[in-house]
């Protein structure tokens, strides 16, 4: 049984039908939602008469509830709130037909069923708070905790907008992502699909490109500043929205987007790049000490992150891990300072002493025995600095080795040829279409062969395709 699995469409018409015309050519049997149908997007009607015409089994989500509510609570909280706070929602309910709000009224909160003799569980949140984000940061101890409250064989959420995947305690947590407003920085849209038999369980994500400037004119239409298409557009949440100069925001205008948590108390977007503080000393202590190779580590970095971000379905890590990825990019190659023999070694031993570059004990760790791994050798529980390790961070050394070994050979030649990464991922392979200024076999070819960890890792094969720009 092929089962589509969507989540979190928020209003973003463009974006469903999109992914609904992807997964028509994969000829799913049904379609599963985790819920929040409505908010932020600019056709929640569209969206739930859509998604009521192919008859999906949903559950509600936390936005959508709270809009259903929101005139009683206004009613309760007086002008004890802010009261543009609470517009969003306001608008959304007034956007929906009663037929709508009817169809929203009677999603359960979960659904409980069997497929294949497997024991599935159905929510937005956890089992246990439908506003709990469950995603790849989330600890294996959570995650048995809520494996042992609901019995469940396999539980799919929604809600935390990030595609994932993991087995605790014999039981699966699924997460398809968003369909309507990712946060990874992807702005396509995701969606999963669940394949099952007897003996036979697979997981997939997809990424769906669509047209994102008709949601941003959508916007536009319904009366909002194109502004608020920019969440849309860089595929990140509205608090980490960097204000686009040219989006037409008028200078005193207060825009308030409600966060996802219980009462929805957000506060105003605040523009500006925040930059991570040790990745910014990272580079300059790059220039400083080996300055020959500061670009090509920008380079590997930039690439890591590219594959990281895409890759997220299949490694599963969260944001810890991929800002110990981007910091050992940058300073992969620092060991040249004492000569090629050996310039690996050389980074792990500078990285594990610079305390003041990277004051915090385990991130320095982990950035240092990535970087050491950028070579030829394996990692190993020979390697003393390995062995010490957790089982938990070994795994997780392994998979961003292998992602920034196999960045660092699509830039052998220190060119910063490669300029953007696509990647494709079914059952057997990972598909990198890599758009290049001047395609480089040589190149390829030293890819590929750094690219035997990854292979190994992941237990794909790994194809790579060029595309001149």
């Amino acid at each position: 049984m092929k089962i589509a699995l969507i989540g979190d469409v928020h209003g973003n018409l463009a974006a469903l039908e999109a992914v609904l015309g992807d997964m028509a050519e994969k000829e799913v049997d049904m379609v599963i939602s985790t819920g929040d149908y409505i908010g932020y997007g600019p056709n929640p009607e569209e969206v739930i008469q859509l998604l009521r015409h192919i008859e999906v089994m949903g559950v509600a989500g936390n936005y959508d509830v709270k809009v259903l509510k929101i005139k009683k609570k206004l009613k309760k909280l007086g002008k004890k709130k802010n009261p543009k706070k609470w517009d969003p929602f306001l608008w959304d309910l007034k956007e929906l037909s009663p037929v709508a709000r009817e169809y929203l009224e009677t999603l359960p909160r979960e659904r409980r069923f069997y497929i294949c003799g497997k024991r599935f569980l159905l929510t937005h949140g956890s089992p246990q708070k439908i506003n709990e984000a469950l995603n790849p940061d989330t600890p294996d101890l959570r995650l048995a905790e809520l494996a042992e409250f609901t019995g469940g064989e396999v539980i799919i959420t929604g809600h935390s907008h990030i595609a994932f995947s993991r087995k605790v305690k014999g039981t699966w947590f699924i997460n398809p992502g968003s369909v309507g407003r990712p946060v990874d920085g992807d702005p396509r849209a995701s969606y999963s699909i669940l394949q099952i038999k007897p003996g036979y369980f697979h997981f997939s994500n997809y990424r769906v490109d669509y047209n994102i400037e008709q949601t941003v004119e959508n916007l536009v239409k319904k009366g909002f500043p194109r502004s608020r298409g920019e969440m849309f557009i860089q595929g990140t949440s509205p608090e980490e929205v960097i204000i686009n100069k040219e989006a037409e925001l008028p200078l005193k205008e207060e825009i308030f987007y409600p966060d996802s948590g219980e009462d929805c108390d957000g506060g105003e977007i605040q523009g500006g790049i925040q930059e991570d503080p040790l990745v910014s000393k990272a580079i300059a202590f790059m220039e400083e000490k080996a300055p020959v190779h500061a670009a090509h580590c920008r380079q590997v970095a930039r690439l890591s992150l590219s594959l990281f971000d895409q890759l997220r379905s299949l490694h599963g890590i969260g944001n810890e891990g991929r800002r110990a990825l981007e910091l050992a990019a940058h300073l992969h190659d620092i060991g040249w300072i004492e000569g090629q023999k050996g310039h690996h070694k050389t980074a792990l031993k500078i990285i594990s002493a610079e305390v003041e570059l990277i004051p915090d004990d385990n991130l320095r760790i982990r950035a240092a025995s990535i970087a050491r791994y950028h070579r030829k050798a394996d990692p190993d529980v020979k390697h003393a600095h390995f062995r010490e390790l957790s089982d938990g961070e070994r795994n997780m050394v392994r998979s961003l080795s292998a992602i920034l070994r196999l960045a660092d050979g699509l830039d052998w030649e220190h060119f910063d040829n490669v300029r953007d990464i696509f990647c494709e991922i079914d059952d057997t392979t990972v598909s990198l279409n890599c758009r290049a200024d001047h395609p480089s076999e040589d190149e390829k070819e030293r890819a590929l062969e750094k690219g035997l960890l990854f292979e190994k890792v992941f237990e794909r094969r790994l194809s790579i395709l060029w595309d001149q720009i």
